[in-house]
């Protein structure tokens, strides 16, 4: 992917822009294709998750005459070509709207908050726990609501 521009979002938050369309989808899927068939040989269940990217899924957050984004058609192009592979789409879960997008990344980062990592866990574990032959190996609280929260007091500021 190129990334060409920083963008501050509508949010305040930060984003590189995803500046071009995927060249070849076909093949980067047909390659995840592969790698799930010579898991699924082994008898490894493989399932892949697509990570939310920054931008929220109508686009809302993103200034008016800013540089185009293409990372969402990007990620859709790339799960509608494969065949074989079991995915996860996150986004509908992490970045569906501007106020997702606000809670669950950091403002200066790409990267997910603890409040986002801790709203995907349950979506990844009990789809990970579907899959053939998966047990669940004494994972049981996978509710967030029975979590309890504490702030500890500074909060991470990246590297």
């Amino acid at each position: 992917m190129l990334f060409r521009s920083i963008l501050k979002l509508n949010n305040g938050h930060v984003v590189m822009v995803v500046s071009s369309k995927i060249r070849d989808a076909d093949k980067a899927a047909h390659r995840m294709d592969e790698l799930t068939a010579f898991c699924n040989h082994l008898n490894i269940p493989t399932l892949l998750v697509m990570f939310p990217y920054k931008i929220d899924s109508q686009k809302a957050i993103i200034p008016i005459g800013a540089p185009t984004d293409y990372s969402i058609e990007n990620a859709n192009l790339f799960l509608s070509k494969l065949k074989k592979t079991p995915y996860l789409n996150l986004r509908p879960y992490i970045a569906s709207n501007e106020v997702d997008v606000t809670m669950n990344f950091f403002k200066t980062d790409h990267h997910w908050n603890f409040q986002g990592a801790m709203k995907a866990f349950p979506y990844i574990v009990d789809r990970m726990l579907s899959l053939k032959n998966s047990t669940s190996h004494g994972i049981t609280h996978t509710n967030i609501n029975a979590w309890q929260e504490c702030n500890l007091g500074r909060k991470f500021l990246g590297t």
